[in-house]
């Protein structure tokens, strides 16, 4: 629990270590439970959190970059060890209570520094604004540039154009005045693509997280990959929205344009209506 460490090469510790798991891994994969071994005085959920109160540690060590940081028991013990003597139960209740103490300090200096080191608030924000599409000016700014180049055979479509566009789009909207440290990660992903595709069938825009073991670590490969099936369907009613706005622009201009015209003007009003 207080150094973040597990050294039992005998397996006769109630927490089983996956010294193979990556940093980005090891919240998930690299610790379990061994409920064998769990002794009779200690219930499940006090394993548990003495499990998590260990891995809590490793991670803010190993993860957070933060090597320096301790659980400093001398300082955060709610009791004395000479308090210790007495009946058993009130030993175990003493221990019950260390153990509570040291999970909810742990826990919430692991949420300090997610928040305030690595701006965690911050990233969901921008998974909001972009993934999400919640950043309307720029949506619309990026699909307006995109929608020519868009429309072309996917083998004609390249990476480092839409990069071009991508960056004017944040320029020419208020997306330029957020933090650049959430503005580097938004990318553009090209799917591969198939026979008689074009542009808008390999496009994806994506957001960067698997730099940091620390934001993959919550924005895994599955969560992200649930996030650009969410843009991607988004996307598509973008595409749509874009079109018949475009068209009815279109309409407006030509019906302006062919009014005088006999019997041109009932057919415009037909097309609106079919709008």
């Amino acid at each position: 629990m207080i150094e973040g460490e597990i050294n039992d090469p005998f397996r006769e510790f109630f927490v089983d270590t996956d010294p193979s798991v990556p940093d980005d891994k090891l919240w998930t994969q690299k610790y379990s439970l061994n409920f064998i071994m769990i002794p009779s005085f200690l219930s499940n959920e006090l394993a548990l959190k003495i499990m998590q109160t260990g891995k809590a540690v490793n991670f803010i060590r190993r993860c957070c970059g933060e090597q320096d940081w301790i659980l400093d028991v001398s300082l955060q013990l709610p009791f004395d060890a000479q308090s210790l003597s007495g009946s058993t139960s009130d030993t175990f209740s003493k221990l019950n209570n260390w153990v509570n103490h040291a999970y909810e300090v742990t826990n919430s200096s692991l949420i300090k520094i997610m928040f305030s080191k690595f701006k965690f608030l911050g990233h969901c924000n921008s998974i909001r604004k972009y993934l999400l599409m919640g950043q309307g000016d720029f949506m619309q700014y990026l699909m307006d540039l995109l929608a020519e180049e868009l429309g072309e055979p996917a083998t004609k479509i390249y990476r480092h154009t839409l990069m071009g566009y991508l960056e004017t789009a944040i320029r020419s909207s208020n997306a330029q005045y957020h933090d650049n440290e959430f503005l580097h990660r938004l990318d553009i992903k090209l799917l591969e693509a198939s026979p008689g595709d074009r542009g808008w069938e390999i496009f994806q825009l994506d957001y960067r997280t698997n730099d940091l073991p620390v934001l993959s670590t919550i924005f895994s490969d599955e969560v992200m990959i649930v996030f650009q099936k969410i843009n991607n369907f988004l996307w598509k009613l973008k595409r749509v929205e874009h079109g018949l706005s475009t068209s009815w622009g279109l309409g407006i201009a030509n019906s302006n344009q062919f009014s005088k015209i006999p019997g041109m003007k009932n057919r415009f009003h037909r097309f609106y209506l079919a709008h």
